[in-house]
């Protein structure tokens, strides 16, 4: 345990609490900033943890999540750093602003990813998941042998939340290596059903840029994986 790694609430007469912080048991009662001092200044109700973080990179991410949950709970923090302190917080599911529509991929194939983990080596994509991890999970394994047959052209893959995940939004986007080289036994290899997509670059997972955008479907209700309307309109 560090000394310096003790987590503090200042609590106003109301005792409502208006500033988060960290440091040694003195630190309370030590100039701060104007905010502080004049608050302190009204109240030195303090709460203290009774015993220290392990360390002072703890104490600032215990520091930085109550920052983050008070505030947006619509405390008047006078924390002057607690919009920095809010990166604590990560999407579980990757985020972005806008929504893309289904008719406006191209040359596409579609795989549906529930957001629990399935096996060894299928775990959970969430806004903390690398492209290259997130690649391994999405990629395999799939019913694509008839998309082989067929010679689809594909260049794209497409991983989707499930309904699970509200609002469906785009996981990723890889591109693809032509259909004749897609490993359609690999899940055979591995004791379950289905292939992998084999990719171009699997750390390169926001092509087109709409990692993170809600997916409009537009009607379109594929199972397990879907494809394009332009590769549909082939068959």
């Amino acid at each position: 345990m560090s000394e310096n790694a003790y987590v503090y609430l200042l609590r106003d007469p109301e005792g409502r609490i208006v500033y988060v912080g960290k440091g040694t048991r003195q630190r309370p009662y030590q100039p701060h900033n104007d905010d502080y001092d004049l608050a302190r200044a009204r109240s030195s109700d303090v709460l203290i943890t009774a015993v220290p973080f392990s360390s002072e990179k703890d104490a600032e991410l215990a520091e930085s999540l109550l920052i983050r949950v008070l505030g947006d709970n619509g405390s008047d923090l006078v924390n002057r750093a607690q919009l920095v302190h809010s990166s604590a917080f990560v999407p579980l599911v990757p985020q972005s602003d806008g929504v893309v529509r289904y008719e406006e991929f191209r040359n596409a194939i579609f795989v549906k990813i529930h957001p629990a983990r399935i096996d060894a080596q299928r775990d959970v994509v969430s806004g903390l998941t690398g492209s290259a991890a997130a690649a391994e999970r999405c990629r395999r394994y799939w019913p694509i042998g008839a998309a082989v047959a067929r010679g689809d052209d594909i260049r794209y893959l497409v991983a989707v939340s499930t309904a699970a995940v509200q609002p469906v939004r785009v996981l990723g986007v890889w591109e693809t290596r032509p259909v004749a080289e897609w490993d359609v036994e690999a899940g055979a290899r591995a004791g379950v059903r289905g292939g992998a997509i084999e990719l171009v670059d699997p750390a390169a997972g926001d092509v087109g840029g709409n990692r993170g955008r809600e997916l409009d479907w537009q009607g379109y209700s594929p199972q397990l994986i879907g494809f394009s309307a332009d590769v549909r309109a082939k068959w």
